[in-house]
């Protein structure tokens, strides 16, 4: 689950980019506490589902060529 949070201290990074989250920034929090940017996050999601969708179809596509 993901859950929206504001950033309170200034040490905090982004878990994707790396660059730290400005204070009072509203950030997105997994469970395990790590923070994102929302749009890290959402690039990051659509990279993942699209890379999984590419492997899942590939060997279909492959054998009917």
């Amino acid at each position: 689950m993901i859950e929206r949070v504001k950033v309170e201290a200034a040490e905090e990074d982004c878990i994707l980019c790396l660059e730290e989250l400005k204070v009072g920034f509203e950030a997105s929090q997994i469970q395990c506490s790590h923070v994102f940017h929302r749009d890290c996050m959402e690039k990051w999601v659509w990279r993942a589902v699209t890379s999984f969708l590419a492997i899942s179809f590939l060997p279909n596509i492959v054998s009917h060529v």
